[in-house]
């Protein structure tokens, strides 16, 4: 009896395997219009390491098309120039998708869905994020036009921009992670911003890495990844280093044991480093009623800047440097410092406990006895 269950549950796994394996391919067609003076010839392209043609097609009078035969959804981009516009139009394809793109005068391909569940989404979620990037490119623009470079870097307006930009993002993240098994979802990880591992776990937990494991954009954000989780220190032993303060006292990391630490990385060029440190300035009190030592280590290279900016930002606790910069800081590279400010937690054991806290999560620790 076992034996037949055994046999019977072999052979359906076979059935769908095979069954999966044996998509029958369908036909797409994507016709092309424009105006009546476009001759040349428009070509199909997909994305490996470089752009590889697909297809070909002239373009007589403004007509032309592409059709061929699909097993899956896929992602190309159709570049086209003549004499006076150039025009690159990405597109998603159904295996059985049907497309009219109007190609205007201005380089512009808009993509009119026919049949296609792939593109119809990718344009819901454009439309979805178009306020927000029209915000951006508003807030951008103003900027470029502005000649006061202090009031075009107002923070005011780099507070806009990053929270405008976080907006976008998590409309991204929500978008790739619904559409984790599909082409889309995978093309569109290209456009994350932020790759630092909180951001990119629950997307790769969720991302089909089997099924598109030669894809280009598969590829490159596996790289990100395992970077990004690389640099995770959370739950590992914070590197040990032995460095001078800013009056050219030795400073060891072990000197601190029995204590937490919140380890600040922080350069006196990097204006949101100098914000950081406000606003640890101001929320010092609070750090040391919860237990929590300040060590700021900078990676200027220029010993003079470093002392003045911690003047001027009134950085009176544990200020170290080695007066080199990130690629040749010691403990930046076994921290892995990739961009600042970064924010260590390290606990009395000296393990990282938080990486880049925010003030609230610092402000949730209990105070000491």
């Amino acid at each position: 009896m076992k034996s037949k269950y055994l046999f019977l549950v072999l052979l359906i796994g076979t059935m769908g395997i095979w069954s999966s394996c044996n998509k029958k391919s369908q036909e797409y067609r994507i016709n092309i219009s424009g105006a009546n003076n476009l001759n040349g010839k428009a070509y199909l392209v997909t994305v490996l390491d470089e752009l590889v043609k697909v297809d070909s097609t002239d373009i007589k009078d403004g007509k032309g098309y592409f059709q061929g035969k699909l097993d899956d959804a896929v992602y190309y981009r159709i570049l086209f120039k003549d004499q006076k516009v150039s025009y690159d139009v990405p597109i998603f394809v159904d295996a059985d998708g049907q497309y009219d793109i109007v190609l205007k005068e201005d380089g512009v391909g808009n993509v009119n869905v026919i049949k296609g569940k792939s593109q119809s989404d990718y344009q819901k979620f454009e439309e979805s994020v178009k306020s927000i990037q029209d915000s951006l490119d508003h807030i951008y623009s103003s900027m470029e036009e502005e000649s006061d470079a202090s009031v075009a870097m107002d923070k005011n307006l780099l507070g806009r921009i990053q929270t405008l930009t976080l907006e976008k993002e998590e409309k991204l993240r929500e978008f790739i992670i619904g559409h984790s098994k599909e082409i889309t979802g995978i093309v569109l990880t290209s456009e994350l911003i932020y790759n630092d591992y909180p951001s990119l776990h629950p997307v790769y937990e969720k991302l089909d890495t089997v099924k598109y494991k030669d894809s280009y954009y598969m590829k490159t954000f596996l790289v990100k990844y395992h970077e990004a989780a690389s640099r995770w220190l959370v739950g590992k032993e914070a590197p040990a280093f032995n460095t001078k303060d800013i009056n050219g006292k030795p400073v060891a990391l072990a000197d601190f044991k029995g204590r937490k630490v919140l380890l600040d990385f922080w350069a006196s060029w990097c204006k949101p480093c100098r914000e950081k440190a406000k606003q640890l300035r101001g929320m010092r009190d609070e750090l040391l009623r919860r237990g929590i030592v300040l060590v700021s280590v900078s990676l200027d290279d220029n010993d003079a800047a470093w002392k003045s900016a911690s003047k001027e930002d009134d950085i009176d606790w544990v200020n170290t440097a080695e007066g080199k910069g990130f690629e040749d800081n010691d403990i930046a590279k076994m921290y892995k410092i990739k961009q600042i400010p970064t924010l260590f937690l390290i606990d009395e054991k000296g393990v990282v406990i938080m990486q880049n806290p925010s003030v609230e999560d610092l402000i949730k620790l209990p105070a000491s006895n």
